[in-house]
């Protein structure tokens, strides 16, 4: 058991639709980075160790990383270039409305590409900048970012946690379980909506092998027998046989691990069995582009996922934050993923929660201190969030929000089908 507790910690966890994808590092190198408009330019880096300060009613740097708009076509699918305009539309926002605790949020913004040497130099560019929090909804190595970090007493915010240091390192702050609780979900759903016997299709690769213990640990915690665990080779596009063991299986469900340009041809080639499987996927998996290729044949899926989607516009906090990212960043790629809002809850958290509330000067340890402070924080788009507790499951010690939420596509949209978060950590005790 230690040994695979050890085994997983080390592998890198997928997102959900299995796009974790090595680019090489013969990438351009530099990092292209930008700050708000009217900032000054960088200042020099501060020296290991140390922490820059900003004095109370100042302006306070943030950096928010990620793959950017020139991300290469093999991640082209989990880019999110949205998060960046959530990000800054919040802090616009923010600003308008008298600051954070009186403080001008200053934004920073870093394209990694999906390359470790600029994942790097987008640390290095934030010590320099004396930002006193970096905040990566959606970066693939944040192992080469937190080791940076960590020397100059930055923390490292809000990731969908996908890298071993995001599940352990002490400097790391997910604010949700990421692909390890929603595909926990899928597993979770499909069994509390009455499948007794499952299958699941993950891509065959590493980080999205991963993911299927996860799935089935929930599944058979909730009443449901996994009878199938069947790969798809990350090429094809040809789901038939594998559906066809999974139902030779005996299973009366799909739960999916599979990436995003698989997702059609599995689903057309489920409702051609004539077998009226359920389906159940992280919400990710089933982005506006997937759904608009399926042509209802995607109806009757069931979604999970640790953040609401944009479409949930039922929700008081998602018409703001589509109402600010169009009000302050109109020009700019709008929200359409579950990544956007886990931005926006990043933000809320970190502008009201943890800098608008700290006395004196704000820097990397004070932001910190205020993370850790965190009880059952809440934004309406994610689960209650707490910042330092003993982890639910020992194997993932930086996860604390277990909460999820469901949808069910109905006319080809998702609707949720629950109010709140389900947390699911006790579905997953098997894995401690």
């Amino acid at each position: 058991m230690e040994q695979m507790r050890a085994n997983r910690l080390r592998s890198p966890k997928a997102v959900p639709m299995g796009a974790v994808i090595a680019v090489a590092c013969a990438l351009a190198a530099g990092c292209s980075s930008s700050t708000s408009s009217g900032s000054a330019p960088a200042s020099s880096a501060s020296a290991p160790g140390s922490s820059a300060s900003a004095p109370a009613g100042s302006a306070v740097r943030v950096m928010i990383e990620g793959l950017g708009p020139d991300a290469p076509a093999a991640v082209e699918a989990v880019a999110a270039p949205e998060v960046f305009t959530v990000f800054k539309a919040a802090a616009e926002y923010v600003n308008a409305h008298g600051g954070a605790g009186g403080h001008k949020i200053q934004v920073d913004t870093c394209y990694d590409q999906a390359n470790p040497t600029l994942s790097a130099g987008c640390a290095r560019q934030a010590v320099a900048n004396h930002d006193v929090a970096a905040v990566a909804p959606l970066i693939l190595t944040s192992d080469n970012v937190l080791p940076v970090l960590a020397q100059a007493h930055i923390p490292y915010f809000g990731a969908f946690p996908l890298s071993p240091m995001d599940f352990s390192g002490p400097d790391s702050f997910p604010v949700t379980a990421g692909a390890v609780g929603e595909e926990a979900g899928v597993g979770y759903i499909l069994a509390r909506e009455g499948c007794k016997k499952m299958g699941v299709l993950y891509t065959a690769e590493p980080v999205t092998e991963a993911t299927v213990a996860d799935v089935a640990a929930a599944a058979e915690a909730n009443g449901a027998q996994v009878v199938a665990k069947v790969s798809l080779p990350m090429t094809s596009v040809d789901a038939s046989s594998q559906i066809a063991q999974i139902e030779s299986a005996g299973a009366g469900c799909v739960a999916l691990a599979v990436q995003n340009n698989q997702v059609p041809a599995i689903v057309v080639a489920i409702r051609q069995s004539g077998k009226q499987l359920m389906i159940g996927s992280p919400s990710a998996g089933f982005a506006g582009k997937v759904l608009g290729t399926l042509r209802g044949n995607a109806n009757g899926v069931y979604l999970t996922g640790s953040a609401a989607l944009p479409t949930d516009t039922g929700n008081p906090v998602i018409k703001q934050m589509l109402a600010a990212a169009q009000q302050y960043e109109g020009g700019s790629q709008q929200p359409e993923s579950s990544f956007s809002t886990l931005t926006w809850a990043d933000a809320q958290l970190l502008f009201n929660d943890v800098i608008g509330k700290i006395n004196g000067a704000v820097t990397g340890q004070s932001v910190t201190a205020g993370i850790e402070a965190l009880k059952d924080a809440t934004t309406g788009v994610i689960g209650p969030y707490t910042g330092s507790t003993p982890p639910a499951l020992a194997t993932y010690s930086r996860l604390i929000n277990y909460g999820l939420t469901f949808w069910q596509i109905k006319d080809d949209k998702p609707v949720s089908i629950q109010s709140g978060f389900t947390n699911v950590a006790g579905s997953l005790k098997a894995l401690s």
